[in-house]
C-alpha cells in the first residue's frame, strides 16, 4: 500500500515522532537512567489532545495500593496532579488514582525477549498486568453510559472485544530490541517476526489483563485481533475472545502505535472519580452508598 488513508496521515504522524525522538535523543543518553521515559512523555503531550495528561508514577487505590512505575495517561481534565500546580516537571513521579488513569505505558529504550530480567518482555508484560489487575477493582461503566452521574437504564449489548467503556489501556513501547540481554546487535522487524513465530506469547488467564499493544522498533507491532470465519480483524483492547497479531510495517510502527492508542483513547469513558469517599473521609463523614454524588439511577 503505497499511499495510506487521510493523505498518509500514519506516515507523517511516524515521521513526526521519528524527528522528535532524534532531537530529544541528541542531547541525552537514553540507555542511562529515565530519559527515555522523560522524552517519550514529551512526545505525548505534543500529540495528545490538552485534555489528556501525561506523567510518570503510579495508579493507586484509595486504601493506597500501588502499581506501575513508567507512564501514566489520565484525565488531565477530570484530576489536578500535584505536579500540574508546580510547573511541568516530568522527572517527579505522581500518583494517579485508579478512577482517573486511562493507560499505561512501559517505557523500554532496548526490550529484551528471552529472560525475565528488569527490561525483558516479561517483566514489561508482567508491569502491565499488575496495573490492569489494580484498575479492574474500579466500578465498570456500562456501554451507553450518558455520563458519570446518570445511570443509563438500557442495555446495549457488546460488540466482540468491547464489555465496558472504562477499560484499562495498556501498552509495551520499545525503541529496539535484543534477543538477550548479552546480545550485541538490535533485532530487525524480520528478526522479530522470525522470533515470534511458532511461539506463544505471555497472556495472563484472566485476557483481559493482557497488554493491548505493543510497539517493537520502528516497524514491528503487536495487537489484539478477534478470528471470525477464518478471518482475523483488529480490535483495540484484549478481551476473551482476542488474541494477539503480529504484524511487519516497515517504518511506521510509531504512527501505527499512536493511531492504536487514540483510538482507545477515544473510546474509553471513565466514571465516578472519588470526590465523594475523598471528602467524607478527610471531613470524617460515613459515606452512604446511593448516596451524595452516587450516580441517578433512572427507573
Amino acid at each position: 500500500m503505497n499511499k495510506l488513508l487521510y493523505n498518509n496521515y500514519v506516515r507523517r504522524l511516524s515521521d513526526k515522532l521519528h524527528a522528535q525522538f532524534n532531537s530529544i535523543e541528541a542531547g541525552y543518553n537514553f540507555d542511562f537512567g529515565p530519559e527515555f521515559e522523560i522524552a517519550l512523555c514529551r512526545v505525548l503531550l505534543n500529540c495528545l489532545p490538552q485534555k489528556f495528561g501525561v506523567c510518570r508514577g503510579f495508579v493507586v487505590d484509595e486504601e493506597g495500593n500501588m502499581n506501575g512505575d513508567d507512564i501514566i495517561i489520565f484525565a488531565q481534565d477530570r484530576f489536578f496532579t500535584l505536579r500540574q500546580g508546580v510547573g511541568l516537571d516530568l522527572t517527579v513521579k505522581e500518583q494517579i488514582p485508579i478512577e482517573a488513569a486511562i493507560a499505561y505505558i512501559e517505557a523500554k529504550h532496548t526490550l529484551v525477549l528471552e529472560g525475565e530480567g528488569p527490561a525483558s518482555l516479561h517483566t514489561a508484560c508482567k508491569q502491565v498486568e499488575k496495573v490492569k489487575t489494580l484498575c479492574a477493582m474500579r466500578e465498570s461503566v456500562k456501554l451507553g453510559s450518558w455520563n458519570p452521574y446518570v445511570e443509563n437504564p438500557i442495555n446495549y449489548p457488546a460488540p466482540a472485544g468491547f464489555s465496558i467503556n472504562n477499560p484499562m489501556y495498556g501498552v509495551i513501547f520499545a525503541r529496539n530490541v535484543k534477543r538477550t540481554a548479552n546480545s550485541s546487535d538490535y533485532l530487525s522487524s524480520a528478526d522479530i517476526d522470525k522470533y515470534f513465530k511458532g511461539k506463544t506469547l505471555l497472556v495472563p488467564p484472566g485476557r483481559t489483563l493482557a497488554t493491548d499493544l505493543m510497539v517493537l522498533g520502528d516497524s514491528y507491532v503487536v495487537t489484539p485481533s478477534i478470528k471470525e470465519n477464518g478471518e482475523s480483524f483488529f480490535s483495540p483492547f484484549m478481551s476473551p475472545t482476542s488474541d494477539y497479531g503480529t504484524r511487519i510495517v516497515p517504518g511506521i510502527s510509531y504512527g501505527v502505535g499512536f493511531a492504536c492508542l487514540q483510538f482507545a483513547l477515544d473510546w474509553i469513558k471513565l466514571g465516578k472519580l472519588p470526590w465523594d469517599r475523598i471528602l467524607s473521609n478527610a471531613l470524617e463523614l460515613r459515606t452512604v452508598v446511593g448516596g451524595p454524588g452516587s450516580p441517578i439511577k433512572n427507573n
